[in-house]
């Protein structure tokens, strides 16, 4: 019987199969119930080896993996000194498939970061990463830089200054009062807020969509919470044209509906207002009609906006009534 043993180092006779449980299944499928002691001994032809089980002594027996002692079993995986394990293409100066492809010269790669010599990445000296807002990297041109963490500022205008001599002009048009100082407001999360919303009604109405520069008249008092949060219409107390923000082309028609609790000391605040489609307003009104977006005054002597990020304070300018 040894001598048509096949080779295969996991090879064991039939008769010295052990079954060790009657839950446990033999190596050719049928369960240990079912055997049989005058099945024990299969028929045997030295020609063909073991029933069932046709062999040959340079391929081993089928039912085992086709051995050969070069190649050794089907069920490992097919070894080549040169190309290393099946499924792994494996190059002994790039190494295996699975692994990253590493050709020595690089000092270092990773999974997701594909590394190069010029970029120079290492983890040890990576900065921390700052985020640029949509605010800051489309300021206006006139802006002074400040820094990414600062919410907003009032930079005072030089009197000889392009934007001081136009704020100026526009107020002693129709107001012709003595200007203390005037100041840009730069708060860039307002900002960002109303050129997203530009390019929203820019999208829906193109080239219907005006921007205007209009004025509102407060209390000085007001004006550092106006330059932080924008002018807010849910504190509207007096509306003869809908209950939102008022805005006014002329100067002088803004400060005379100021509140009159603002006193003496008062800012006339040049605005940028995004007007669509208006429509004549009521002192009762709580919103525009729909389809339009702000309501107006008899000749449109005013505007009403009732929608936040609509409009963006941008010159303040302190006077005396």
């Amino acid at each position: 019987m040894d001598a048509y043993k096949p080779s295969c180092s996991n090879w064991r006779s039939p008769s010295s199969q052990q079954y060790l449980s009657s839950s446990s299944e033999d190596d050719d499928g049928y369960d240990a119930h079912d055997y049989d002691e005058e099945e024990e001994e299969e028929e045997y032809d030295e020609e063909t080896g073991w029933e069932g089980e046709e062999y040959d002594e340079e391929e081993g027996c089928e039912e085992w993996e086709d051995y050969d002692e070069e190649e050794g079993c089907e069920e490992e995986e097919e070894y080549d000194e040169e190309e290393g394990c099946e499924g792994e293409d494996y190059d002994e100066e790039e190494g295996c498939e699975e692994e990253e492809e590493y050709d020595g010269e690089d000092e270092y790669w990773d999974d997701d970061d594909e590394y190069d010599e010029e970029e120079e990445l290492c983890y040890e000296e990576e900065e921390e990463p700052y985020q640029v807002s949509v605010a800051h990297s489309h300021k206006p041109s006139t802006w002074m830089d400040m820094p990414l963490d600062k919410e907003v500022e009032l930079v005072q205008l030089p009197t000889n200054s392009p934007e001081y001599l136009k704020v100026k002009s526009k107020v002693h048009s129709t107001l012709p009062v003595h200007i203390d100082r005037i100041v840009r407001i730069q708060n860039p999360y307002i900002w960002g807020c109303y050129t997203l919303k530009k390019n929203e009604y820019e999208h829906r109405l193109g080239s219907a969509v005006k921007e205007l520069e209009l004025f509102h008249a407060t209390a000085q008092s007001n004006v550092d919470s106006i330059a932080a949060n924008n002018l807010d219409w849910r504190r509207t107390k007096r509306a003869k044209f809908g209950k939102g923000v008022s805005f006014s082309p002329r100067a002088h028609y803004a400060n005379k509906y100021c509140n009159y609790n603002a006193g003496t000391e008062r800012a006339l605040i040049l605005t940028r207002v995004l007007v669509g489609k208006c429509h004549k307003g009521k002192y009762w009104m709580k919103s525009p009609k729909e389809g339009y977006d702000t309501t107006i005054g008899n000749s449109k002597s005013v505007y009403v906006k009732y929608e936040d990020n609509e409009f963006y304070p941008e010159y303040v300018a302190y006077y005396r009534q």
